[in-house]
This record gives C-alpha cells, sequence and structure tokens, in this order.
C-alpha cells in the first residue's frame, strides 16, 4: 500500500513515459515520510471506450486513484494529493497547453480490516 492506478484516453497514448511518471510520483510520495518505497504499486491502463462532454474526440483525460490505508490526517492526504497532481502536470505539460485534456487525483481510504496482503 499505498496502490495507484493511472487511467488514460487512447488519444493520450505515448503521450507520457510512465516509467518516468511512476518513478517521480514514488519519489514524492516517499518525500512525506509516510511510505516505504517498496510498497508503493504503480499501473497504467488506457481507456479505449470514452465520452467526454459532447463528445469531441480532441477532448482527454488522465485520472489517477491512489488508495492508501486509513487513518492519515486530511493535511497528509492533502500533501499526497497535490504532489501527485503535479507530477501529472509536469508529465502532461504539452497536453495540457495545447488541448482539451484533464487531470484528476483521487484518494481513497481503505480499511484496514478490509485489506489482505500475502508476501512470498
Amino acid at each position: 500500500m499505498p496502490h495507484l492506478t493511472l487511467e488514460y484516453t487512447s488519444n493520450l497514448r505515448g503521450a507520457a513515459d510512465f516509467q518516468r511518471l511512476f518513478n517521480d510520483i514514488h519519489t514524492r510520495m516517499m518525500s512525506t515520510g509516510e511510505f516505504s518505497l517498496n510498497d508503493i504499486k504503480s499501473r497504467a491502463y488506457e481507456a479505449t471506450e470514452y465520452v467526454i462532454g459532447d463528445g469531441d474526440i480532441g477532448r482527454s483525460f488522465v485520472h489517477l486513484k491512489v488508495a492508501l490505508l486509513a487513518g492519515r490526517s486530511q493535511e497528509q492526504k492533502q500533501l499526497v494529493g497535490d504532489l501527485c497532481l503535479q507530477a501529472l502536470r509536469e508529465a502532461y505539460q504539452k497536453e495540457l497547453l495545447s488541448g482539451d485534456c484533464q487531470l484528476c487525483v483521487e484518494l481513497l481510504d481503505i480499511h484496514r480490516e478490509n485489506y489482505f496482503k500475502a508476501l512470498a
């Protein structure tokens, strides 16, 4: 924990280097002192079927879900959200400047009693 799941529209394929982006986010998250590096897990999925607003195919989005074990203060979550959004802005800077691109970060609390993990 935490788990990061990034979803992006297919018209953004190739716009970001996910290895670089995730390493950047991991580094930023580590700077908070709240996480162990090897516990941060990230993945990206392309949305191939989507409609944004009026259906204009030039519109795009990136949505990053950050699932954290519950118990962090609102200030800690705000910091994580801000750091993640800053990393997305840097990774998708060109898309933000040249088109209709929306970047979103959503933080989710997972209650410890509902999270199960096995280490091998």
